[in-house]
């Protein structure tokens, strides 16, 4: 996973294998939420708001 913070966005690249039918599972959530953390001024998973 990665997190690529481009201008008003911040994309989340996320190994498919932390998914089911596309879902983010539990550790997945978590995952991103920590790797999240490590931007500043990016929101938490939960308060984002998805651009597609």
């Amino acid at each position: 996973m990665w997190v690529d913070p481009t201008g008003d966005h911040v994309l989340v690249y996320v190994d498919p294998r932390l998914t089911v039918e596309g879902a983010l599972t539990e550790a997945g959530i978590g995952q991103v939420n920590t790797a999240l953390s490590h931007v500043p001024g990016a929101p938490s998973l939960e308060a984002a708001v998805s651009c597609r």
